[in-house]
């Protein structure tokens, strides 16, 4: 009995995560642009050096200046006491001049030493203040760090569309909720806009949550879902999960032990080429070949394209419907199709293993297991995104041995 058709909610809950992932993004950005916590103002710190601390200085220098002139008027006094008059008011005019030459350089160099405190106090309050006011810029918060770090690591785990749907559902239905908080942060410092905006977001997203957990965790449809109608409008229901398991083809040669199984090396000539590349469009024309990508996230893509260069879009490959392995005059032609009637030479089999197929065939049994068509749409990896490319269809060959008696 088949399974009744359900539309898959509009959005997916991997789009929900990654635009809650967008908006708590966006707000720690205006927050760190404006120095504000969700629009309120954060407090700086107050200066360590003020105005005050550089006068104190300037008038303690001053009073040191002064008290150092009047010592050495005293001083010059008492030394130039003599019988001669003459020369004790030279004396006392020099020691005069004197005193005054040290008085005033002596009260000049506090004076600039207090304007050049003052003058760099400046500057340093100000990057005292510009530093506190970053600092006080609250920091990326635990949800959203959490939310970020999921969304871009699942994809390191190859799993099926439906759990790794309802993963990204429970992780959505919990995240979800981090935009009321934003929203009642919003209220309290009366950004009403913003706060009513980041509502308005949180009720639109809660409605799709709410249909992907109906969609994954249970087997009814929810009366109220917008989804059916969009996906008419669209242009009607797509293949699901469900579907693609029920096109999936048990090879009719039989099923063999792994541990009897081996790689055939395979090689084609422009002609066996060609027909490689009929019964590809052929199997594509009838909805035969995936391009899904085996269902692989961007990581798990990267590592096959690091150690095959590249990743196709019906990985892990599309079984031929019908496939015979012919020897003909020492040499195994493989022949394919999607059935026996329009079978064509599709290549040459060269190598079972590490050993050419003459010699495996004088001491095995030799029959295909499998035959894949890989190639044509696909991707490869650059550091920072995966590019589109397009490479020649080609076979696969998978061959079962047994030892002769």
């Amino acid at each position: 009995m088949s399974k009744k058709y359900r539309t898959p909610p509009f959005l997916t809950p991997s789009a929900i995560v990654s635009l809650i992932v967008a908006i708590s993004a966006g707000n720690i950005a205006v927050n760190v642009a404006t120095g504000t916590s969700e629009g309120g103002q954060t407090a700086p710190r107050q200066s360590s050096i003020s105005p005050s601390s550089s006068t104190s200085i300037s008038n303690s220098d001053l009073t040191t200046s002064k008290t150092t002139s009047n010592s050495n008027d005293e001083s010059s006094g008492k030394e130039d006491e003599s019988p001669k008059q003459t020369t004790s008011s030279t004396a006392n005019t020099s020691a005069d001049s004197s005193s005054t030459a040290p008085s005033i350089s002596s009260s000049d160099a506090p004076a600039s030493s207090s304007s050049s405190v003052s003058g760099s106090s400046a500057p340093s309050a100000a990057t005292s203040e510009a530093s506190s006011r970053a600092n006080n810029v609250p920091g990326r918060p635990i949800m959203f760090t959490i939310l970020d770090l999921i969304n871009h690591y699942l994809g390191y785990f190859t799993t099926s569309s439906k759990i790794k749907g309802r993963i990204y559902t429970a992780v959505s239905a919990v995240g979800v909720w981090y935009l009321v908080y934003l929203a009642y942060r919003f209220f309290a410092n009366g950004r009403w806009l913003r706060g009513s905006l980041i509502a308005a977001f949180f009720v639109f997203l809660l409605y799709f949550v709410v249909l992907n957990i109906i969609y994954y965790f249970t087997k009814s449809t929810f009366k109220w879902d917008v989804s059916p109608h969009i996906e008419k409008i669209l242009g009607g229901p797509h293949v699901d999960e469900e579907t693609t398991k029920q096109a999936t083809m048990i090879p009719a040669n039989g099923i063999y032990q792994r541990q009897n199984i081996m790689t055939g090396v395979v090689e084609s000539d422009t002609v066996q080429q060609e027909n490689i590349t009929l019964l590809a469009t052929e199997l594509d024309q009838l909805g035969l070949m995936n391009h899904d990508y085996g269902h692989l996230g961007e990581q798990a893509q990267r590592q096959i394209i690091a150690q095959r260069d590249v990743v196709f879009a019906n990985h892990p490959g599309t079984p031929l419907p019908y496939f015979d392995m012919v020897v003909m005059n020492d040499t195994t032609k493989i022949l394919g199709g999607v059935n026996q009637l329009q079978a064509h030479d599709l290549g040459t089999l060269v190598m079972v293993g590490m050993t050419p197929t003459k010699q495996a065939l004088n001491n095995y049994r030799l029959a295909l297991s499998a035959v894949l068509v890989v190639g044509g749409v696909g991707h490869t990896a650059t550091r920072t995104e995966l590019t589109n490319t397009e490479r020649a269809y080609k076979i696969q060959v998978e061959v079962a041995y047994e030892k002769k008696n």
